[in-house]
């Protein structure tokens, strides 16, 4: 009778073991995080024994970047203290951006409650230092260039009569951030006057480089015919204020609260 009432309560047992490492927890909402100029909400807080994730939205509503760093995003339910995993995430002025965070592999994560120390949260000034820029000939007499702390080389180059498209490779070695707007640079006819021709490529936008980082600029110019042919005509890129440098400056952490709303 003892066997069976011990195995009785072995099977019980694990059956219930199993059946909290497979249930999965829901939390509600936590209240947000409210700046001067941005928002940090969250959206679908969810466990299982082992992971933790929610999906967050940064609503900048500057005229500056952010940039979050999730490294120095703390998660701590009492038994586990643990950092999520490296990811950077860049907030354009004006603009929203979802994505989600997670935890995971360091214990048990169906909890009644647990809260995030939201560091990692910075806002990066759009108008830099101006880096002055040599200019650049197409066809190329040389494919590379420097500018302060931007390596600039050009991987692709399509010249024809009314068009002309130069794709160039961009990385940043210094220790600010850089800044690369394509949409400032232009183009002029060698040894000619005039206000030249505007980067007409639709889907420049700025990007923002970290120590290391590369980007991928294209530049596309149009003429009429009465203008000339540009596969014959010396041309040079103009940068004007293409690269910039400026330093980030870190917004202060926030500690929210997640309560379990139910299980299933």
């Amino acid at each position: 009778m003892k066997t069976i009432t011990f195995l009785y309560l072995a099977c019980f047992s694990a059956l219930f073991a199993n059946t909290s490492i497979a249930q999965t927890y829901y939390y509600e909402n936590s209240s947000s995080i409210e700046g001067d100029e941005y928002e940090v909400s969250f959206d679908n807080a969810v466990s299982k024994s082992d992971y933790c994730k929610m999906a967050t939205k940064i609503a900048n509503n500057s005229f500056d970047f952010m940039l979050l760093e999730t490294k120095e995003v703390v998660y701590n339910n009492g038994e586990i203290e643990q950092n999520s995993k490296k990811k950077t995430v860049i907030i354009p002025p004006g603009k929203k951006k979802t994505f989600t965070i997670n935890f995971e592999d360091q214990g048990n994560y169906n909890v009644q409650n647990f809260s995030l120390d939201f560091g990692g949260l910075y806002l990066i000034p759009a108008d830099g230092e101006k880096v002055k820029t040599p200019k650049f000939n197409l066809p190329a007499s040389e494919n590379k260039i420097e500018a302060g702390d931007f390596k600039v080389s050009l991987k692709n180059l399509k010249k024809e009569t009314k068009e002309t498209v130069a794709t160039f490779e961009v990385q940043y070695v210094g220790k600010k951030i850089g800044l690369v707007t394509p949409s400032n640079l232009m183009a002029v006819f060698t040894g000619r006057g005039g206000a030249g021709y505007a980067n007409d490529n639709k889907r420049a936008v700025t990007k923002v480089l970290q120590r290391g980082d590369k980007c991928i600029i294209k530049a596309v110019f149009h003429i009429s015919a009465k203008d000339g042919d540009m596969q014959f005509v010396p041309m040079q890129i103009i940068w004007k204020d293409t690269f910039q440098t400026t330093k980030k400056k870190a917004l202060n952490s926030e500690t929210v609260d997640f309560e379990l709303a139910r299980k299933k």
